[in-house]
């Protein structure tokens, strides 16, 4: 009878604890999930090579740590730490190796929302208010890199217990993220005319009659006697923007359809902009997507569109199985399907990019 009860006392022990477990990870979600206020931020790319980032705080708390991607022009990469030549916030320089890391433990910070290569920004806490203030109301950071960039994605940590730009229920906050356009390095002063074509890329250095000329042609640089244009394909997974169907792993979005037109941005390996799929009233129980694809983006192999219709007041949940969406495709041309809640718009995609030929000529 002792050990009987010893048992039913251990076991009530082992739940209690548990369940207190429970609540305090449900206190933690909670607590991100309704931090109050929020921040105003805005992007600017005035000089190719520099990214300004204004965070103004509108309730929200004092930031203590910022999580930032950076993606290449290309999309084939990421930037890194060792591409920024110079950060300051609030004209403090901030280029310090213990404020400007790549390293960082996910596990512990916006429900491990990143993958490897992160640029991490802390002591926040040394920065001073302006005067007559007694809180840092603005966060003014520049950014100097050594190539440019198409854009990138924030997490604002502030405090402990809070994450902006990411909710455990929603996914990414779309202004959380920002994009460039990413002009032809060929062409203009910068990539064509003098510094690469002319006297240094083309003219008496690299071009006239052997290494193209102007336009990096002429006889033998790959003009009339050696036209031969190098590629390569990168593939990558592309969902239509959305809330994701999980808040941890997979970053797959589905996309809430509200009635109406709606046109959403594509996404491929989760932050390169690669497309929009545009979802519109086709009579009264259907509607038409239609995909479009970005300059340089394809589709890759078969049935690489996947569509899956979902039905009430709350989206799926769930890491998504695209193999078994209901709606598959293997072309661009638009699909008509029935209306539905949320849509679940998965595509396989590939990035064509021009690259030196290493063939033999």
């Amino acid at each position: 009878m002792k050990k009987l009860s010893c048992l039913l006392f251990l076991s009530w022990l082992a739940f209690s604890c548990q369940l207190q477990q429970d609540e305090a990870s449900e206190e933690l979600l909670s607590a991100q999930r309704t931090a109050s206020g929020d921040y105003f931020i805005s992007y600017a790319n005035d000089d190719p090579n520099t990214v300004t980032i204004t965070i103004e705080r509108a309730g929200a708390p004092e930031i203590h740590q910022i999580l930032m991607k950076l993606y290449t022009c290309d999309g084939l990469a990421d930037l890194t730490v060792a591409n920024i030549v110079g950060v300051t916030i609030n004209g403090t320089d901030w280029s310090d190796a213990s404020k400007l890391t790549d390293q960082v433990d996910l596990t512990d910070f916006c429900y491990g929302t990143f993958n490897d290569p992160i640029i991490k920004l802390t002591g926040f806490d040394d920065l001073e208010p302006e005067v007559g203030e007694t809180e840092i109301q603005v966060y003014t950071i520049v950014l100097t890199l050594d190539e440019k960039t198409s854009g990138g994605s924030l997490l604002i940590g502030a405090g402990e217990a809070f994450c902006y730009g990411n909710d455990p229920e929603n996914g990414f906050d779309e202004n959380y993220s920002f994009y460039f356009e990413c002009t032809d390095d060929g062409g203009g002063d910068d990539g064509g005319g003098d510094d690469g074509g002319g006297d240094d890329g083309g003219g008496d250095n690299g071009g006239g009659d052997d290494g193209g000329g102007d336009d990096g042609g002429g006889d033998d640089g790959g003009g009339d006697d050696n036209g031969d244009v190098c590629y390569e394909y990168k593939g990558e997974t592309a969902w239509a923007f959305g809330p994701r169907y999980t808040s941890q792993g997979n970053w797959a979005t589905y996309t809430p359809y509200p009635g109406g037109t709606i046109e959403v941005d594509i996404f491929a390996g989760q932050h390169h902009k690669a497309g929009k799929a545009k979802i519109e009233p086709n009579g009264d129980n259907e509607v038409t997507i239609t995909i479009t694809l970005n300059e340089g983006w394809s589709l890759k192999g078969s049935e690489s569109v996947k569509i899956q219709t979902y039905y009430g007041s709350t989206g799926p949940s769930g890491n998504p199985a695209p193999g078994q969406f209901k709606y598959k495709s293997d072309s661009l041309d638009p699909i008509t399907l029935p209306r539905a809640d949320f849509y679940g718009i998965h595509l396989d995609v590939q990035l064509k990019k021009e690259v030196p030929c290493t063939c033999d000529k």
